[in-house]
């Protein structure tokens, strides 16, 4: 939107949101910044937020990491029962051979069903498909108060380029 701008970033262990309620970054995909800021919740996504974020741009036209192969039942068992940790959150992930469910937006592979973010102006797919796209979380309704959170992982396609439809 205009208003407001959600940017990940990643690096080799982990990736995260950066937030601001207002369009002021300069940085563009395959730049390496440097990002400080208050850390944050909000419906369960860990992020850099609020307008306390300052941002360096150190180089530009750098790679970007390939996205992490997972199952639908891999994204649903980001959240670790062991150590808290959501290793996953924030990072770049591929899904294999997806069925779309309109009616409540989840995605399903043979190991499971979990759900899927297709921001506007992005077309929705029909038959089989690859989904590449940022693990996120998103509790909807009125989250519990406080962390941690447990649930509702879900991808989340960058571009219509992130749909990659099989033959047929």
């Amino acid at each position: 939107t205009a208003t407001r701008t959600d940017i990940y970033i990643q690096d080799a262990t982990a990736g995260l949101d950066v937030f601001k309620s207002t369009r002021s970054y300069n940085y563009q995909v395959g730049d390496s910044v440097t990002v400080t800021g208050a850390i944050t919740q909000f419906r369960g996504l860990t992020e850099i937020g609020l307008d306390s974020t300052k941002y360096i741009v150190h180089a530009s036209g750098r790679a970007l990491p390939e996205p992490l192969l997972m199952t639908a039942a891999e994204v649903n068992a980001t959240f670790n029962t062991e150590d808290y940790t959501e290793q996953n959150e924030g990072r770049l992930v591929r899904v294999n051979a997806l069925t779309y469910n309109p009616t409540n937006s989840t995605i399903s592979d043979g190991t499971g069903t979990t759900n899927v973010f297709i921001p506007s102006p992005l077309v929705p797919p029909n038959g089989v498909f690859d989904l590449i796209g940022i693990l996120k979380q998103f509790k909807p309704g009125t989250p519990a108060p406080g962390p941690p959170y447990v649930s509702d992982y879900e991808v989340q396609p960058r571009t219509q380029d992130d749909i990659i439809l099989h033959p047929g």
